[in-house]
Parts: structure tokens; sequence; C-alpha cells
């Protein structure tokens, strides 16, 4: 696997490169060191092209790595055990920087600990794995007990591999209620859906099918891409007042840093009553 992963990674990441393939990679740095590091807009394309020039190195090393063990080398045994090491560093790093980057709200913390899981559960596996008995044979490295010297090496026992495979589902749980949480809070925190929430407020409609004020729920579905200065955001927000329930159904753009509701309805029943259509709020009943 190391070599396949090695050798894609070596042949595509230089093509990715020349094809123009980081320039969304660079938007992205690029906004977030506006919104957290302005200082080192100027630096954006410094860092994206440095990080790229560490993720080469990394897939050289995996393909060498993948090489060694495929030809049962033990140096390639203990650079794979370097990798979980890494791996664990990794998430340390993650774990200890996110909160300090995004905020140290709740979600931002679950998320935290998911990175912490997500990095360090793997690496901590190739750490055990590579230190098992019938590894350290098939390199010619296994030390039988002293009391057993002619012992051979034994497999996991069922048990073991149950308990693996539990904590990887549950570290993939995590993090994927990790991740919607933080979705979740995007979409909430974004400029669009706040337009949406505050035109929907003075709306006669939803004032008498739903009721003044609502409720939002956490579960927003939609997507949402900013670019530099223009972006797009799609949202089907479920609301809930005294009268009844529906849906806000959203689509706007972003041009030149500035938001415009394109169209917004209410959802009921499927039956949509809008409140803006093309730019251009109606009266709804």
């Amino acid at each position: 696997m190391f070599l396949w992963i090695g050798g894609w990674g070596t042949l595509m990441l230089p093509l990715t490169v020349v094809t123009g393939g980081v320039t969304p990679f660079r938007d992205l740095v690029v906004k977030w060191m506006e919104q957290s590091h302005p200082s080192l807009v100027p630096l954006a394309g410094v860092v994206v092209y440095l990080l790229f020039a560490i993720v080469y190195a990394f897939y050289v090393a995996y393909a060498f790595i993948g090489f060694g063990l495929w030809k049962l080398k033990d140096w390639a045994r203990r650079g794979f055990m370097a990798v979980g090491l890494l791996m664990i560093a990794m998430g340390v790093v993650a774990a200890i920087a996110m909160p300090k980057e995004l905020g140290a709200d709740a979600s931002k913390t679950i998320l935290s600990i998911a990175a912490l899981l997500w990095c360090a559960a793997p690496g901590a596996w190739v750490i055990w794995y590579t230190r098992r008995p019938l590894v350290l044979a098939a390199f010619g490295r296994y030390v039988p007990p002293p009391e057993q010297p002619d012992a051979l090496p034994q497999k996991a026992s069922r048990k073991t591999i149950v308990m693996m495979v539990v904590s990887g589902v549950m570290v993939m749980c995590v993090f994927g209620y990790a991740v919607f949480a933080v979705v979740q809070e995007m979409f909430q925190r974004s400029e669009p859906y706040k337009m949406a929430l505050r035109q929907a407020d003075g709306a006669s409609c939803v004032a008498t099918r739903v009721g003044i004020p609502f409720t939002t729920k956490r579960t927003t579905s939609g997507s949402l891409e900013e670019s530099g200065s223009k972006g797009s955001a799609d949202f089907s927000i479920p609301i809930r007042g005294e009268k009844g329930r529906g849906d806000l159904v959203l689509s706007a753009k972003e041009q030149d840093g500035r938001w415009t509701i394109q169209r917004l309805a209410l959802t009921q029943n499927g039956q949509e009553t809008e409140m803006v259509s093309e730019g251009v709020v109606v009266a709804c009943q």
C-alpha cells in the first residue's frame, strides 16, 4: 500500500502543480490568513509551495518505505513506525492549535479531539502492528521470551481484533460528528444565513404561517462557497414557530465582497411562497 500511495503521489503531485491545481488551495490559505494573520498574506504563495514540497517529500518517502516493506527490509519497518509517531505528533499539534485558531467553543473543541483521535489512533495502530511478533519474525527481528526460547510468534487474539475494529468505528463516528458540528456552525455564522433570517423575520407570510419569533434547527443543509471576493450559498434552513414549521430555501451570491439574496422562499408541505425573487423583495401573504 505504501508503495502504491508513494508512487501515485510522486507522479501526480507535480502534475497538479503544473496544471494549476495549487490555485484553489492558495485561495483558501489567503482567506485564512486575511482573517487570522493579515501580515502574512504576501507570503501565501511561498507557504503553499512549501507545503506542497513537504507533501511531495512525504510521498517520495512513502514510495521508498513501501519498496522496503515489499522486500522485508527492517529499515522500512522502522520507517513505518516513524510514520506512526509522526501521525501521533500531528494529532497532538492539531488538537492544541485548533482551539487557538478557530476559537474554543464546544464544536471546535470536539473537532480538536476528533483530529487528535483521527491522527493518533492510526499512528498507535501502526506502532502496535510493526511490533507484533509475527511482523518482527517476518523481518528477522523476533526474539522469543527467555523462558520459552523455542516459542513461535502467535497471531493476534480475536478479542484484540474486535477491540481494534470497535475503536476504529468509534473514532470515525466522533470525527464525523465533529465535522458535521463545525459545518453547521460555519453555515449559521455566514452572512447569507443571517440575511435570510432577517428577511424572514420581517415577512408577513412567515408571521402568518410559522409565527414570529421562530427558532432554527441545527440541521441546515446546503452549500457555501467562497473564493476571494466572490461566493455563493444555497441553504435549506428548518424553522419552527408557535403556528407551525417550514423551511427557508435560500440562494445567495457574493460579488466584490457583498452578499445579495437572489431567491428566498418559505416551503411548507411541498408548497413554496417566495419572499425574494431574482434579487427583488416580494410581498408574500
